[in-house]
């Protein structure tokens, strides 16, 4: 009898083992598939309220060392790039890239068109930046740049400021930066050769007859913000927090969408958070539904969102410290309701998307090639072909930037070679829309390069499940 107990009990211990093991290989087929699909995002996400994602931005902004670290580090490339273009100093007018120089944040969108404020940056390192602006909110600016940053009062040279006295006020625009920038070309191995950005002709034609020369300030700013800093990481670590909580609350609301809701009124929770978390601004308007789905670029507005129809966002934001999150989503309106189904067409074309990203994100390691990215890119099915995203991969700081990585279709009319290197921060895409109509699928990921490739910055908000027929819990981190 003990031995037939025995006999029993090994029986039973073998019946275990079994099915642990097909448990195993289920667990591992699945994590195979998960892989392919979700390409490191989270199983379950994390969910933040507003109060938390407040008081980690502010953690940051008062820990003294850290701005300062990530001030200076971004500071350190610009001068970097000003020497390595052999200009003395540079001028700029944009709000963003006076932003990333010295930090200076001050009604962004209104000085994108109006160029009444601007910075001179000197290549040399023991010269101070000079910032011309309005008094407002410049005293703790300067107290927080310990001496570093000088501020002068602004010439209004636009017509607006002037009116019909813009000439003369270019004229002392054109005084004020001789004074400024000829005693720096009196000390500088580069002389006057000036790094500007785009301003009035009058103005550029002032100093040039006064012995500058000039190159497009853009070209040595764009290279230098193109790789980020270990602070700009976390700094733009943040602010995919905050957005991706965003993309969740707006997805909650398509779960079981109200009668009759617009997509402005959806969109308008993306931005709700991103103000409330010390964002900035959504660059666009990239969110659309049903028809509007395909083609891409359609922008948000008074359409009523109907029950099972393809619901698909950009984020595009300027967020926290002003960096740009910049990643995509496609949901399904409804998908929370009982007995819903995503079609099969919406199911193709979202793994098709998915597929298109994975692969592309994967063939972006440092020292690789942009040529080589282009041409070994994910083969778009001819049926897609004509309305394809307009880049495959972009750079992504404190807006879109520098690189654009185009399509092989369009390396001939747009391409342009040059490397992928470490710490840059780039944004793979992808756009499913058929030239023959119906719905489409954008699916867009952010991340950065390290020494082992492109390493997944949007992972907080996986792929939807009822789109790929897989349980949520297949997305391991």
């Amino acid at each position: 009898r003990g031995s037939s107990h025995d006999v029993s009990v090994i029986a039973v211990s073998l019946g275990h083992m079994m099915a642990v093991l097909w448990l195993l290989l289920i667990l591992s087929s699945w994590a195979r598939l998960a892989d392919a699909s979700c390409s490191g995002m989270v199983d379950v996400p994390q969910r933040y309220s507003n109060r938390e994602l407040i008081e980690e931005g502010d953690r940051l902004r008062d820990d003294v060392d850290f701005m300062t670290r990530l001030r200076q580090g971004r500071l350190k490339r610009l001068r970097e790039e000003l020497r390595r273009h052999n200009v003395t100093a540079a001028v700029i007018f944009d709000p963003i890239n006076i932003r990333y120089a010295v930090d200076f944040r001050n009604s962004v969108l209104f000085y994108v068109r109006n160029p009444l404020q601007y910075l001179v940056v000197p290549t040399n390192e023991s010269a101070k930046c000079l910032l011309f602006a309005g008094s407002f909110g410049s005293d703790a600016l300067l107290e927080a740049f310990n001496g570093s940053l000088e501020f002068h009062p602004a010439i209004g040279a636009t017509m607006a400021s002037a009116g019909p006295r813009e000439n003369e006020k270019i004229d002392d625009w054109v005084n004020q930066m001789d004074e400024i920038l000829s005693p720096l070309a009196e000390t500088s191995p580069f002389g006057k050769r000036i790094a500007v950005e785009r301003f009035q002709e009058r103005a550029t034609r002032g100093l040039r007859d006064r012995g500058f020369d000039f190159i497009d300030a853009q070209i040595p700013i764009e290279y230098a913000r193109s790789l980020k800093t270990e602070e700009e990481i976390v700094a733009i670590r943040h602010g995919i927090k905050v957005v991706e909580e965003g993309v969740h609350r707006l997805r909650d609301a398509l779960s079981q969408p109200e009668a009759n809701v617009t997509e402005n009124e959806v969109w308008s929770i993306l931005h709700s958070t991103v103000i409330a978390c010390d964002g900035e601004y959504a660059e666009t308007r990239l969110m659309n539904s049903g028809p509007k789905t395909n083609p891409w670029m359609q922008e948000s507005g008074t359409r009523r969102i109907n029950i099972g129809e393809t619901v698909q966002l950009d984020t595009d934001v300027v967020g926290p410290f002003g960096y740009y999150v910049d990643f995509s989503r496609t949901f399904t309106a409804g998908y929370g309701l009982p007995g819903f189904q995503a079609t099969e067409k919406q199911k193709k074309h979202y793994k098709l998307a998915m597929e298109m990203v994975k692969h592309n994100m994967e063939l972006l390691i440092p020292g690789a090639s942009f040529e080589h990215v282009t041409f070994n890119a994910w083969p778009i099915p001819e049926e897609f072909q004509a309305h394809k995203y307009h880049v495959q991969t972009h750079g992504t700081g404190m807006t879109g930037e520098y690189p654009y990585i185009f399509h092989p279709s369009d390396w001939a009319s747009h391409g342009y070679d040059g490397v992928v290197k470490e710490g840059m921060t780039l944004s793979v895409e992808a756009f499913i829309g058929s030239d023959q109509g119906g719905e489409g699928v954008k699916f867009e990921q952010h991340g950065v390069i390290t020494k082992d490739g492109f390493q997944l910055l949007s992972t907080n908000v996986p792929p939807e499940p009822y789109l790929l027929e897989e349980s949520p819990q297949l997305c391991s981190a």
